[in-house]
């Protein structure tokens, strides 16, 4: 194992640097900040980016997205990037200005309703396992429908998914059912979804019953038949969830409220008050501010390779298997670990008064 650190700035003076000239022991990881985000939105208002640091378990205002059609986000941890839906157009939000920038519109699919144009997203999630990200799409009808987006250009992604009759289709149709005091009930609102990329499960919160919600969630969601791994309900104002670095869930209620992490394996069928412990977002937003959406950065899913070349979310660290890249200026304490080398190019600068360091090590073995 090797480690360089730098507490001075630096940039790119050759175009790689093979990380295996000082060697010693890597003591105790320092403590860094995975953060989270939600959003908000007032009547008539454009939607709010917040942020949360688990350095001081503090949610803060960003900004102002300049968009009024986002219904939730999905955080690509390896490439430091939020994904937001505007109506029918992916794009990307400013961790630092909360602005929306468009990358495409999504298009329109064929599946169990015909063809649909997809206008009208509501859920969204990343599978870093296969770099896409799905999301659901309200019809006319009122009914979610589950579909792919290519992250690079925001276009759907075609034939991704088997349905109930073991055909190919651009979008799904997912069937959950809640006994609810003595009655059955069919969801067919989406409000919010989040991947687990070690087990591979796709996380539904859904509505079933006037203000009640549930979780659902199921592994190998393309196929056929998805098994279902487990469900939860009643929730009251549920508006979005995901899991934490640490496999703890999180929810964002429509009050202003949060949840502080709750685990919930092995967990099936009806649970009161499932949310044990909630905080509030932002004491100075009235009762007519709606809070929802909700993610997580998480560094639980290691790639191969790891290129780094837009500003850094957070100073939590940077893990590869084999190799990272990096053409970026660090403005944070961060920490590079990779299995083979770190390559630092012409345009990466650490700043002067940031402390950046770099380790050959097999974290991901």
């Amino acid at each position: 194992m090797g480690t360089i650190p730098f507490n001075k700035s630096y940039w790119g003076l050759f175009s790689t640097l093979l990380l295996t000239l000082i060697l010693g022991t890597h003591q105790a990881k320092a403590q860094y900040s995975l953060p989270g985000y939600l959003l908000a939105q007032s009547p008539n208002q454009n939607v709010e980016l917040y942020h949360f640091s688990s350095l001081n378990s503090q949610w803060s205002r960003v900004g102002n997205t300049g968009r009024s059609n986002i219904k939730s986000i999905a955080v690509h941890a390896n490439n430091e990037l939020i994904y937001a839906v505007d109506g029918g157009t992916l794009g990307t939000l400013n961790p630092i200005t909360a602005q929306f920038t468009a990358i495409g519109t999504i298009g329109s699919g064929n599946g169990e309703n015909g063809m649909q144009t997809f206008d009208n997203i509501h859920g969204l999630a990343f599978d870093a396992n296969r770099q896409i990200l799905y999301a659901t799409n309200r019809n006319y009808n009122g009914i979610d429908e589950l579909l792919q987006i290519n992250p690079l250009n925001g276009k759907i992604i075609k034939n991704s998914m088997r349905n109930d009759a073991g055909l190919l289709v651009d979008y799904k149709l997912i069937e959950i059912r809640t006994f609810y005091f003595g009655s059955i009930y069919t969801s067919y609102k989406f409000l919010d979804l989040s991947y687990d990329n070690e087990n591979d499960v796709l996380h539904i919160m859904h509505n079933y019953f006037s203000t009640l919600h549930g979780i659902t969630s199921y592994k190998n969601i393309n196929s056929q038949n998805p098994a279902e791994e487990f469900k939860v309900s009643p929730i009251q104002k549920l508006t979005g969830i995901d899991f934490d670095d640490e496999g703890k869930i999180y929810g964002v209620f429509s009050n202003n409220k949060v949840s502080t992490g709750d685990v919930i394996d092995g967990i099936g069928g009806g649970v009161i008050n499932f949310f044990t412990t909630l905080k509030t977002i932002d004491a100075s937003k009235t009762a007519e501010t709606t809070f929802f959406g909700l993610d997580f950065y998480k560094i639980n899913y290691c790639n191969l390779h790891l290129t780094l070349n837009s500003p850094l979310l957070s100073n939590c660290p940077k893990i590869a298997k084999s190799t990272i890249s990096s053409n970026t200026k660090i403005n944070l304490n961060v920490h590079y670990m990779a299995g083979n080398s770190i390559s630092l190019n012409n345009n990466f600068e650490a700043a002067k008064n940031v402390n950046f360091e770099a380790t050959i090590e097999g974290f991901c073995n």
